[in-house]
């Protein structure tokens, strides 16, 4: 199922008024064959009455997605679930290399004075499900700007003590990964290039 069936089908079943609908973040997890392990998404918007609601949504052990409403005070300006989930969609997230422990993607919200840099981390300008590299993107807005972080996952190290014990911890890193190292990127799309202050694109 693609993202824009499954918000298809959360908007018809929870009788948001769909054009209010605002996304929080989204957050999913895949195994290393790309199969959906986890997904779950918290959007706000208003129901049949008007009254502003925030919605939970995740799948359950049963691969069927569950819902929650509560009430809210407001419902924040972010980005309409199905602008983003397009954009997902049209890359295709069968496409995406996951790492040996699965991958995760994450949409989230940020807003104020933030700069993004090839320096540090893969940026990239997602459109028409087309990824094109960006050297810098740095943001001054009070209007939050939508980040897609995708994710290969590593299964974390294991050390075995002098008594015996298996500890887990996460693999570190002493420094920033270079070019060609790098498991990890960020996505950017049209609203929020309209948004930044500078945009360079990557001369390859």
């Amino acid at each position: 199922m693609s993202l824009v069936q499954m918000w298809n089908m959360v908007a018809e079943a929870t009788g948001i008024q769909k054009d209010s609908a605002e996304l929080e973040s989204l957050m999913l997890h895949t195994d290393e064959d790309g199969k959906a392990l986890s997904l779950s998404f918290i959007f706000h918007g208003r129901n049949q009455k008007g009254n502003p609601q925030v919605y939970f949504v995740g799948k359950n052990s049963r691969g069927e997605l569950d819902w929650h409403a509560y009430e809210s005070k407001s419902v924040p300006i972010t980005r309409h679930p199905l602008k983003v989930f397009t954009e997902i969609d049209s890359l295709g997230l069968s496409s995406l290399k996951p790492g040996d422990a699965g991958l995760s993607l994450q949409v989230d919200f940020m807003s104020g004075d933030v700069g993004y840099s090839y320096e540090y981390s893969d940026i990239f300008y997602l459109e028409d499900g087309i990824l094109k590299p960006l050297d810098k993107i740095i943001f001054h807005s009070r209007t939050p700007w939508c980040t897609i972080g995708v994710f290969q996952l590593s299964p974390p190290d294991t050390i075995v003590t002098e008594d015996g014990r298996t500890v887990v911890q996460a693999a570190t890193v002493a420094g920033p990964v270079p070019p060609g190292e790098r498991t990890s990127q960020i996505w950017f799309l049209t609203e929020d290039i309209n948004k930044a202050e500078t945009v360079e694109y990557l001369e390859k």
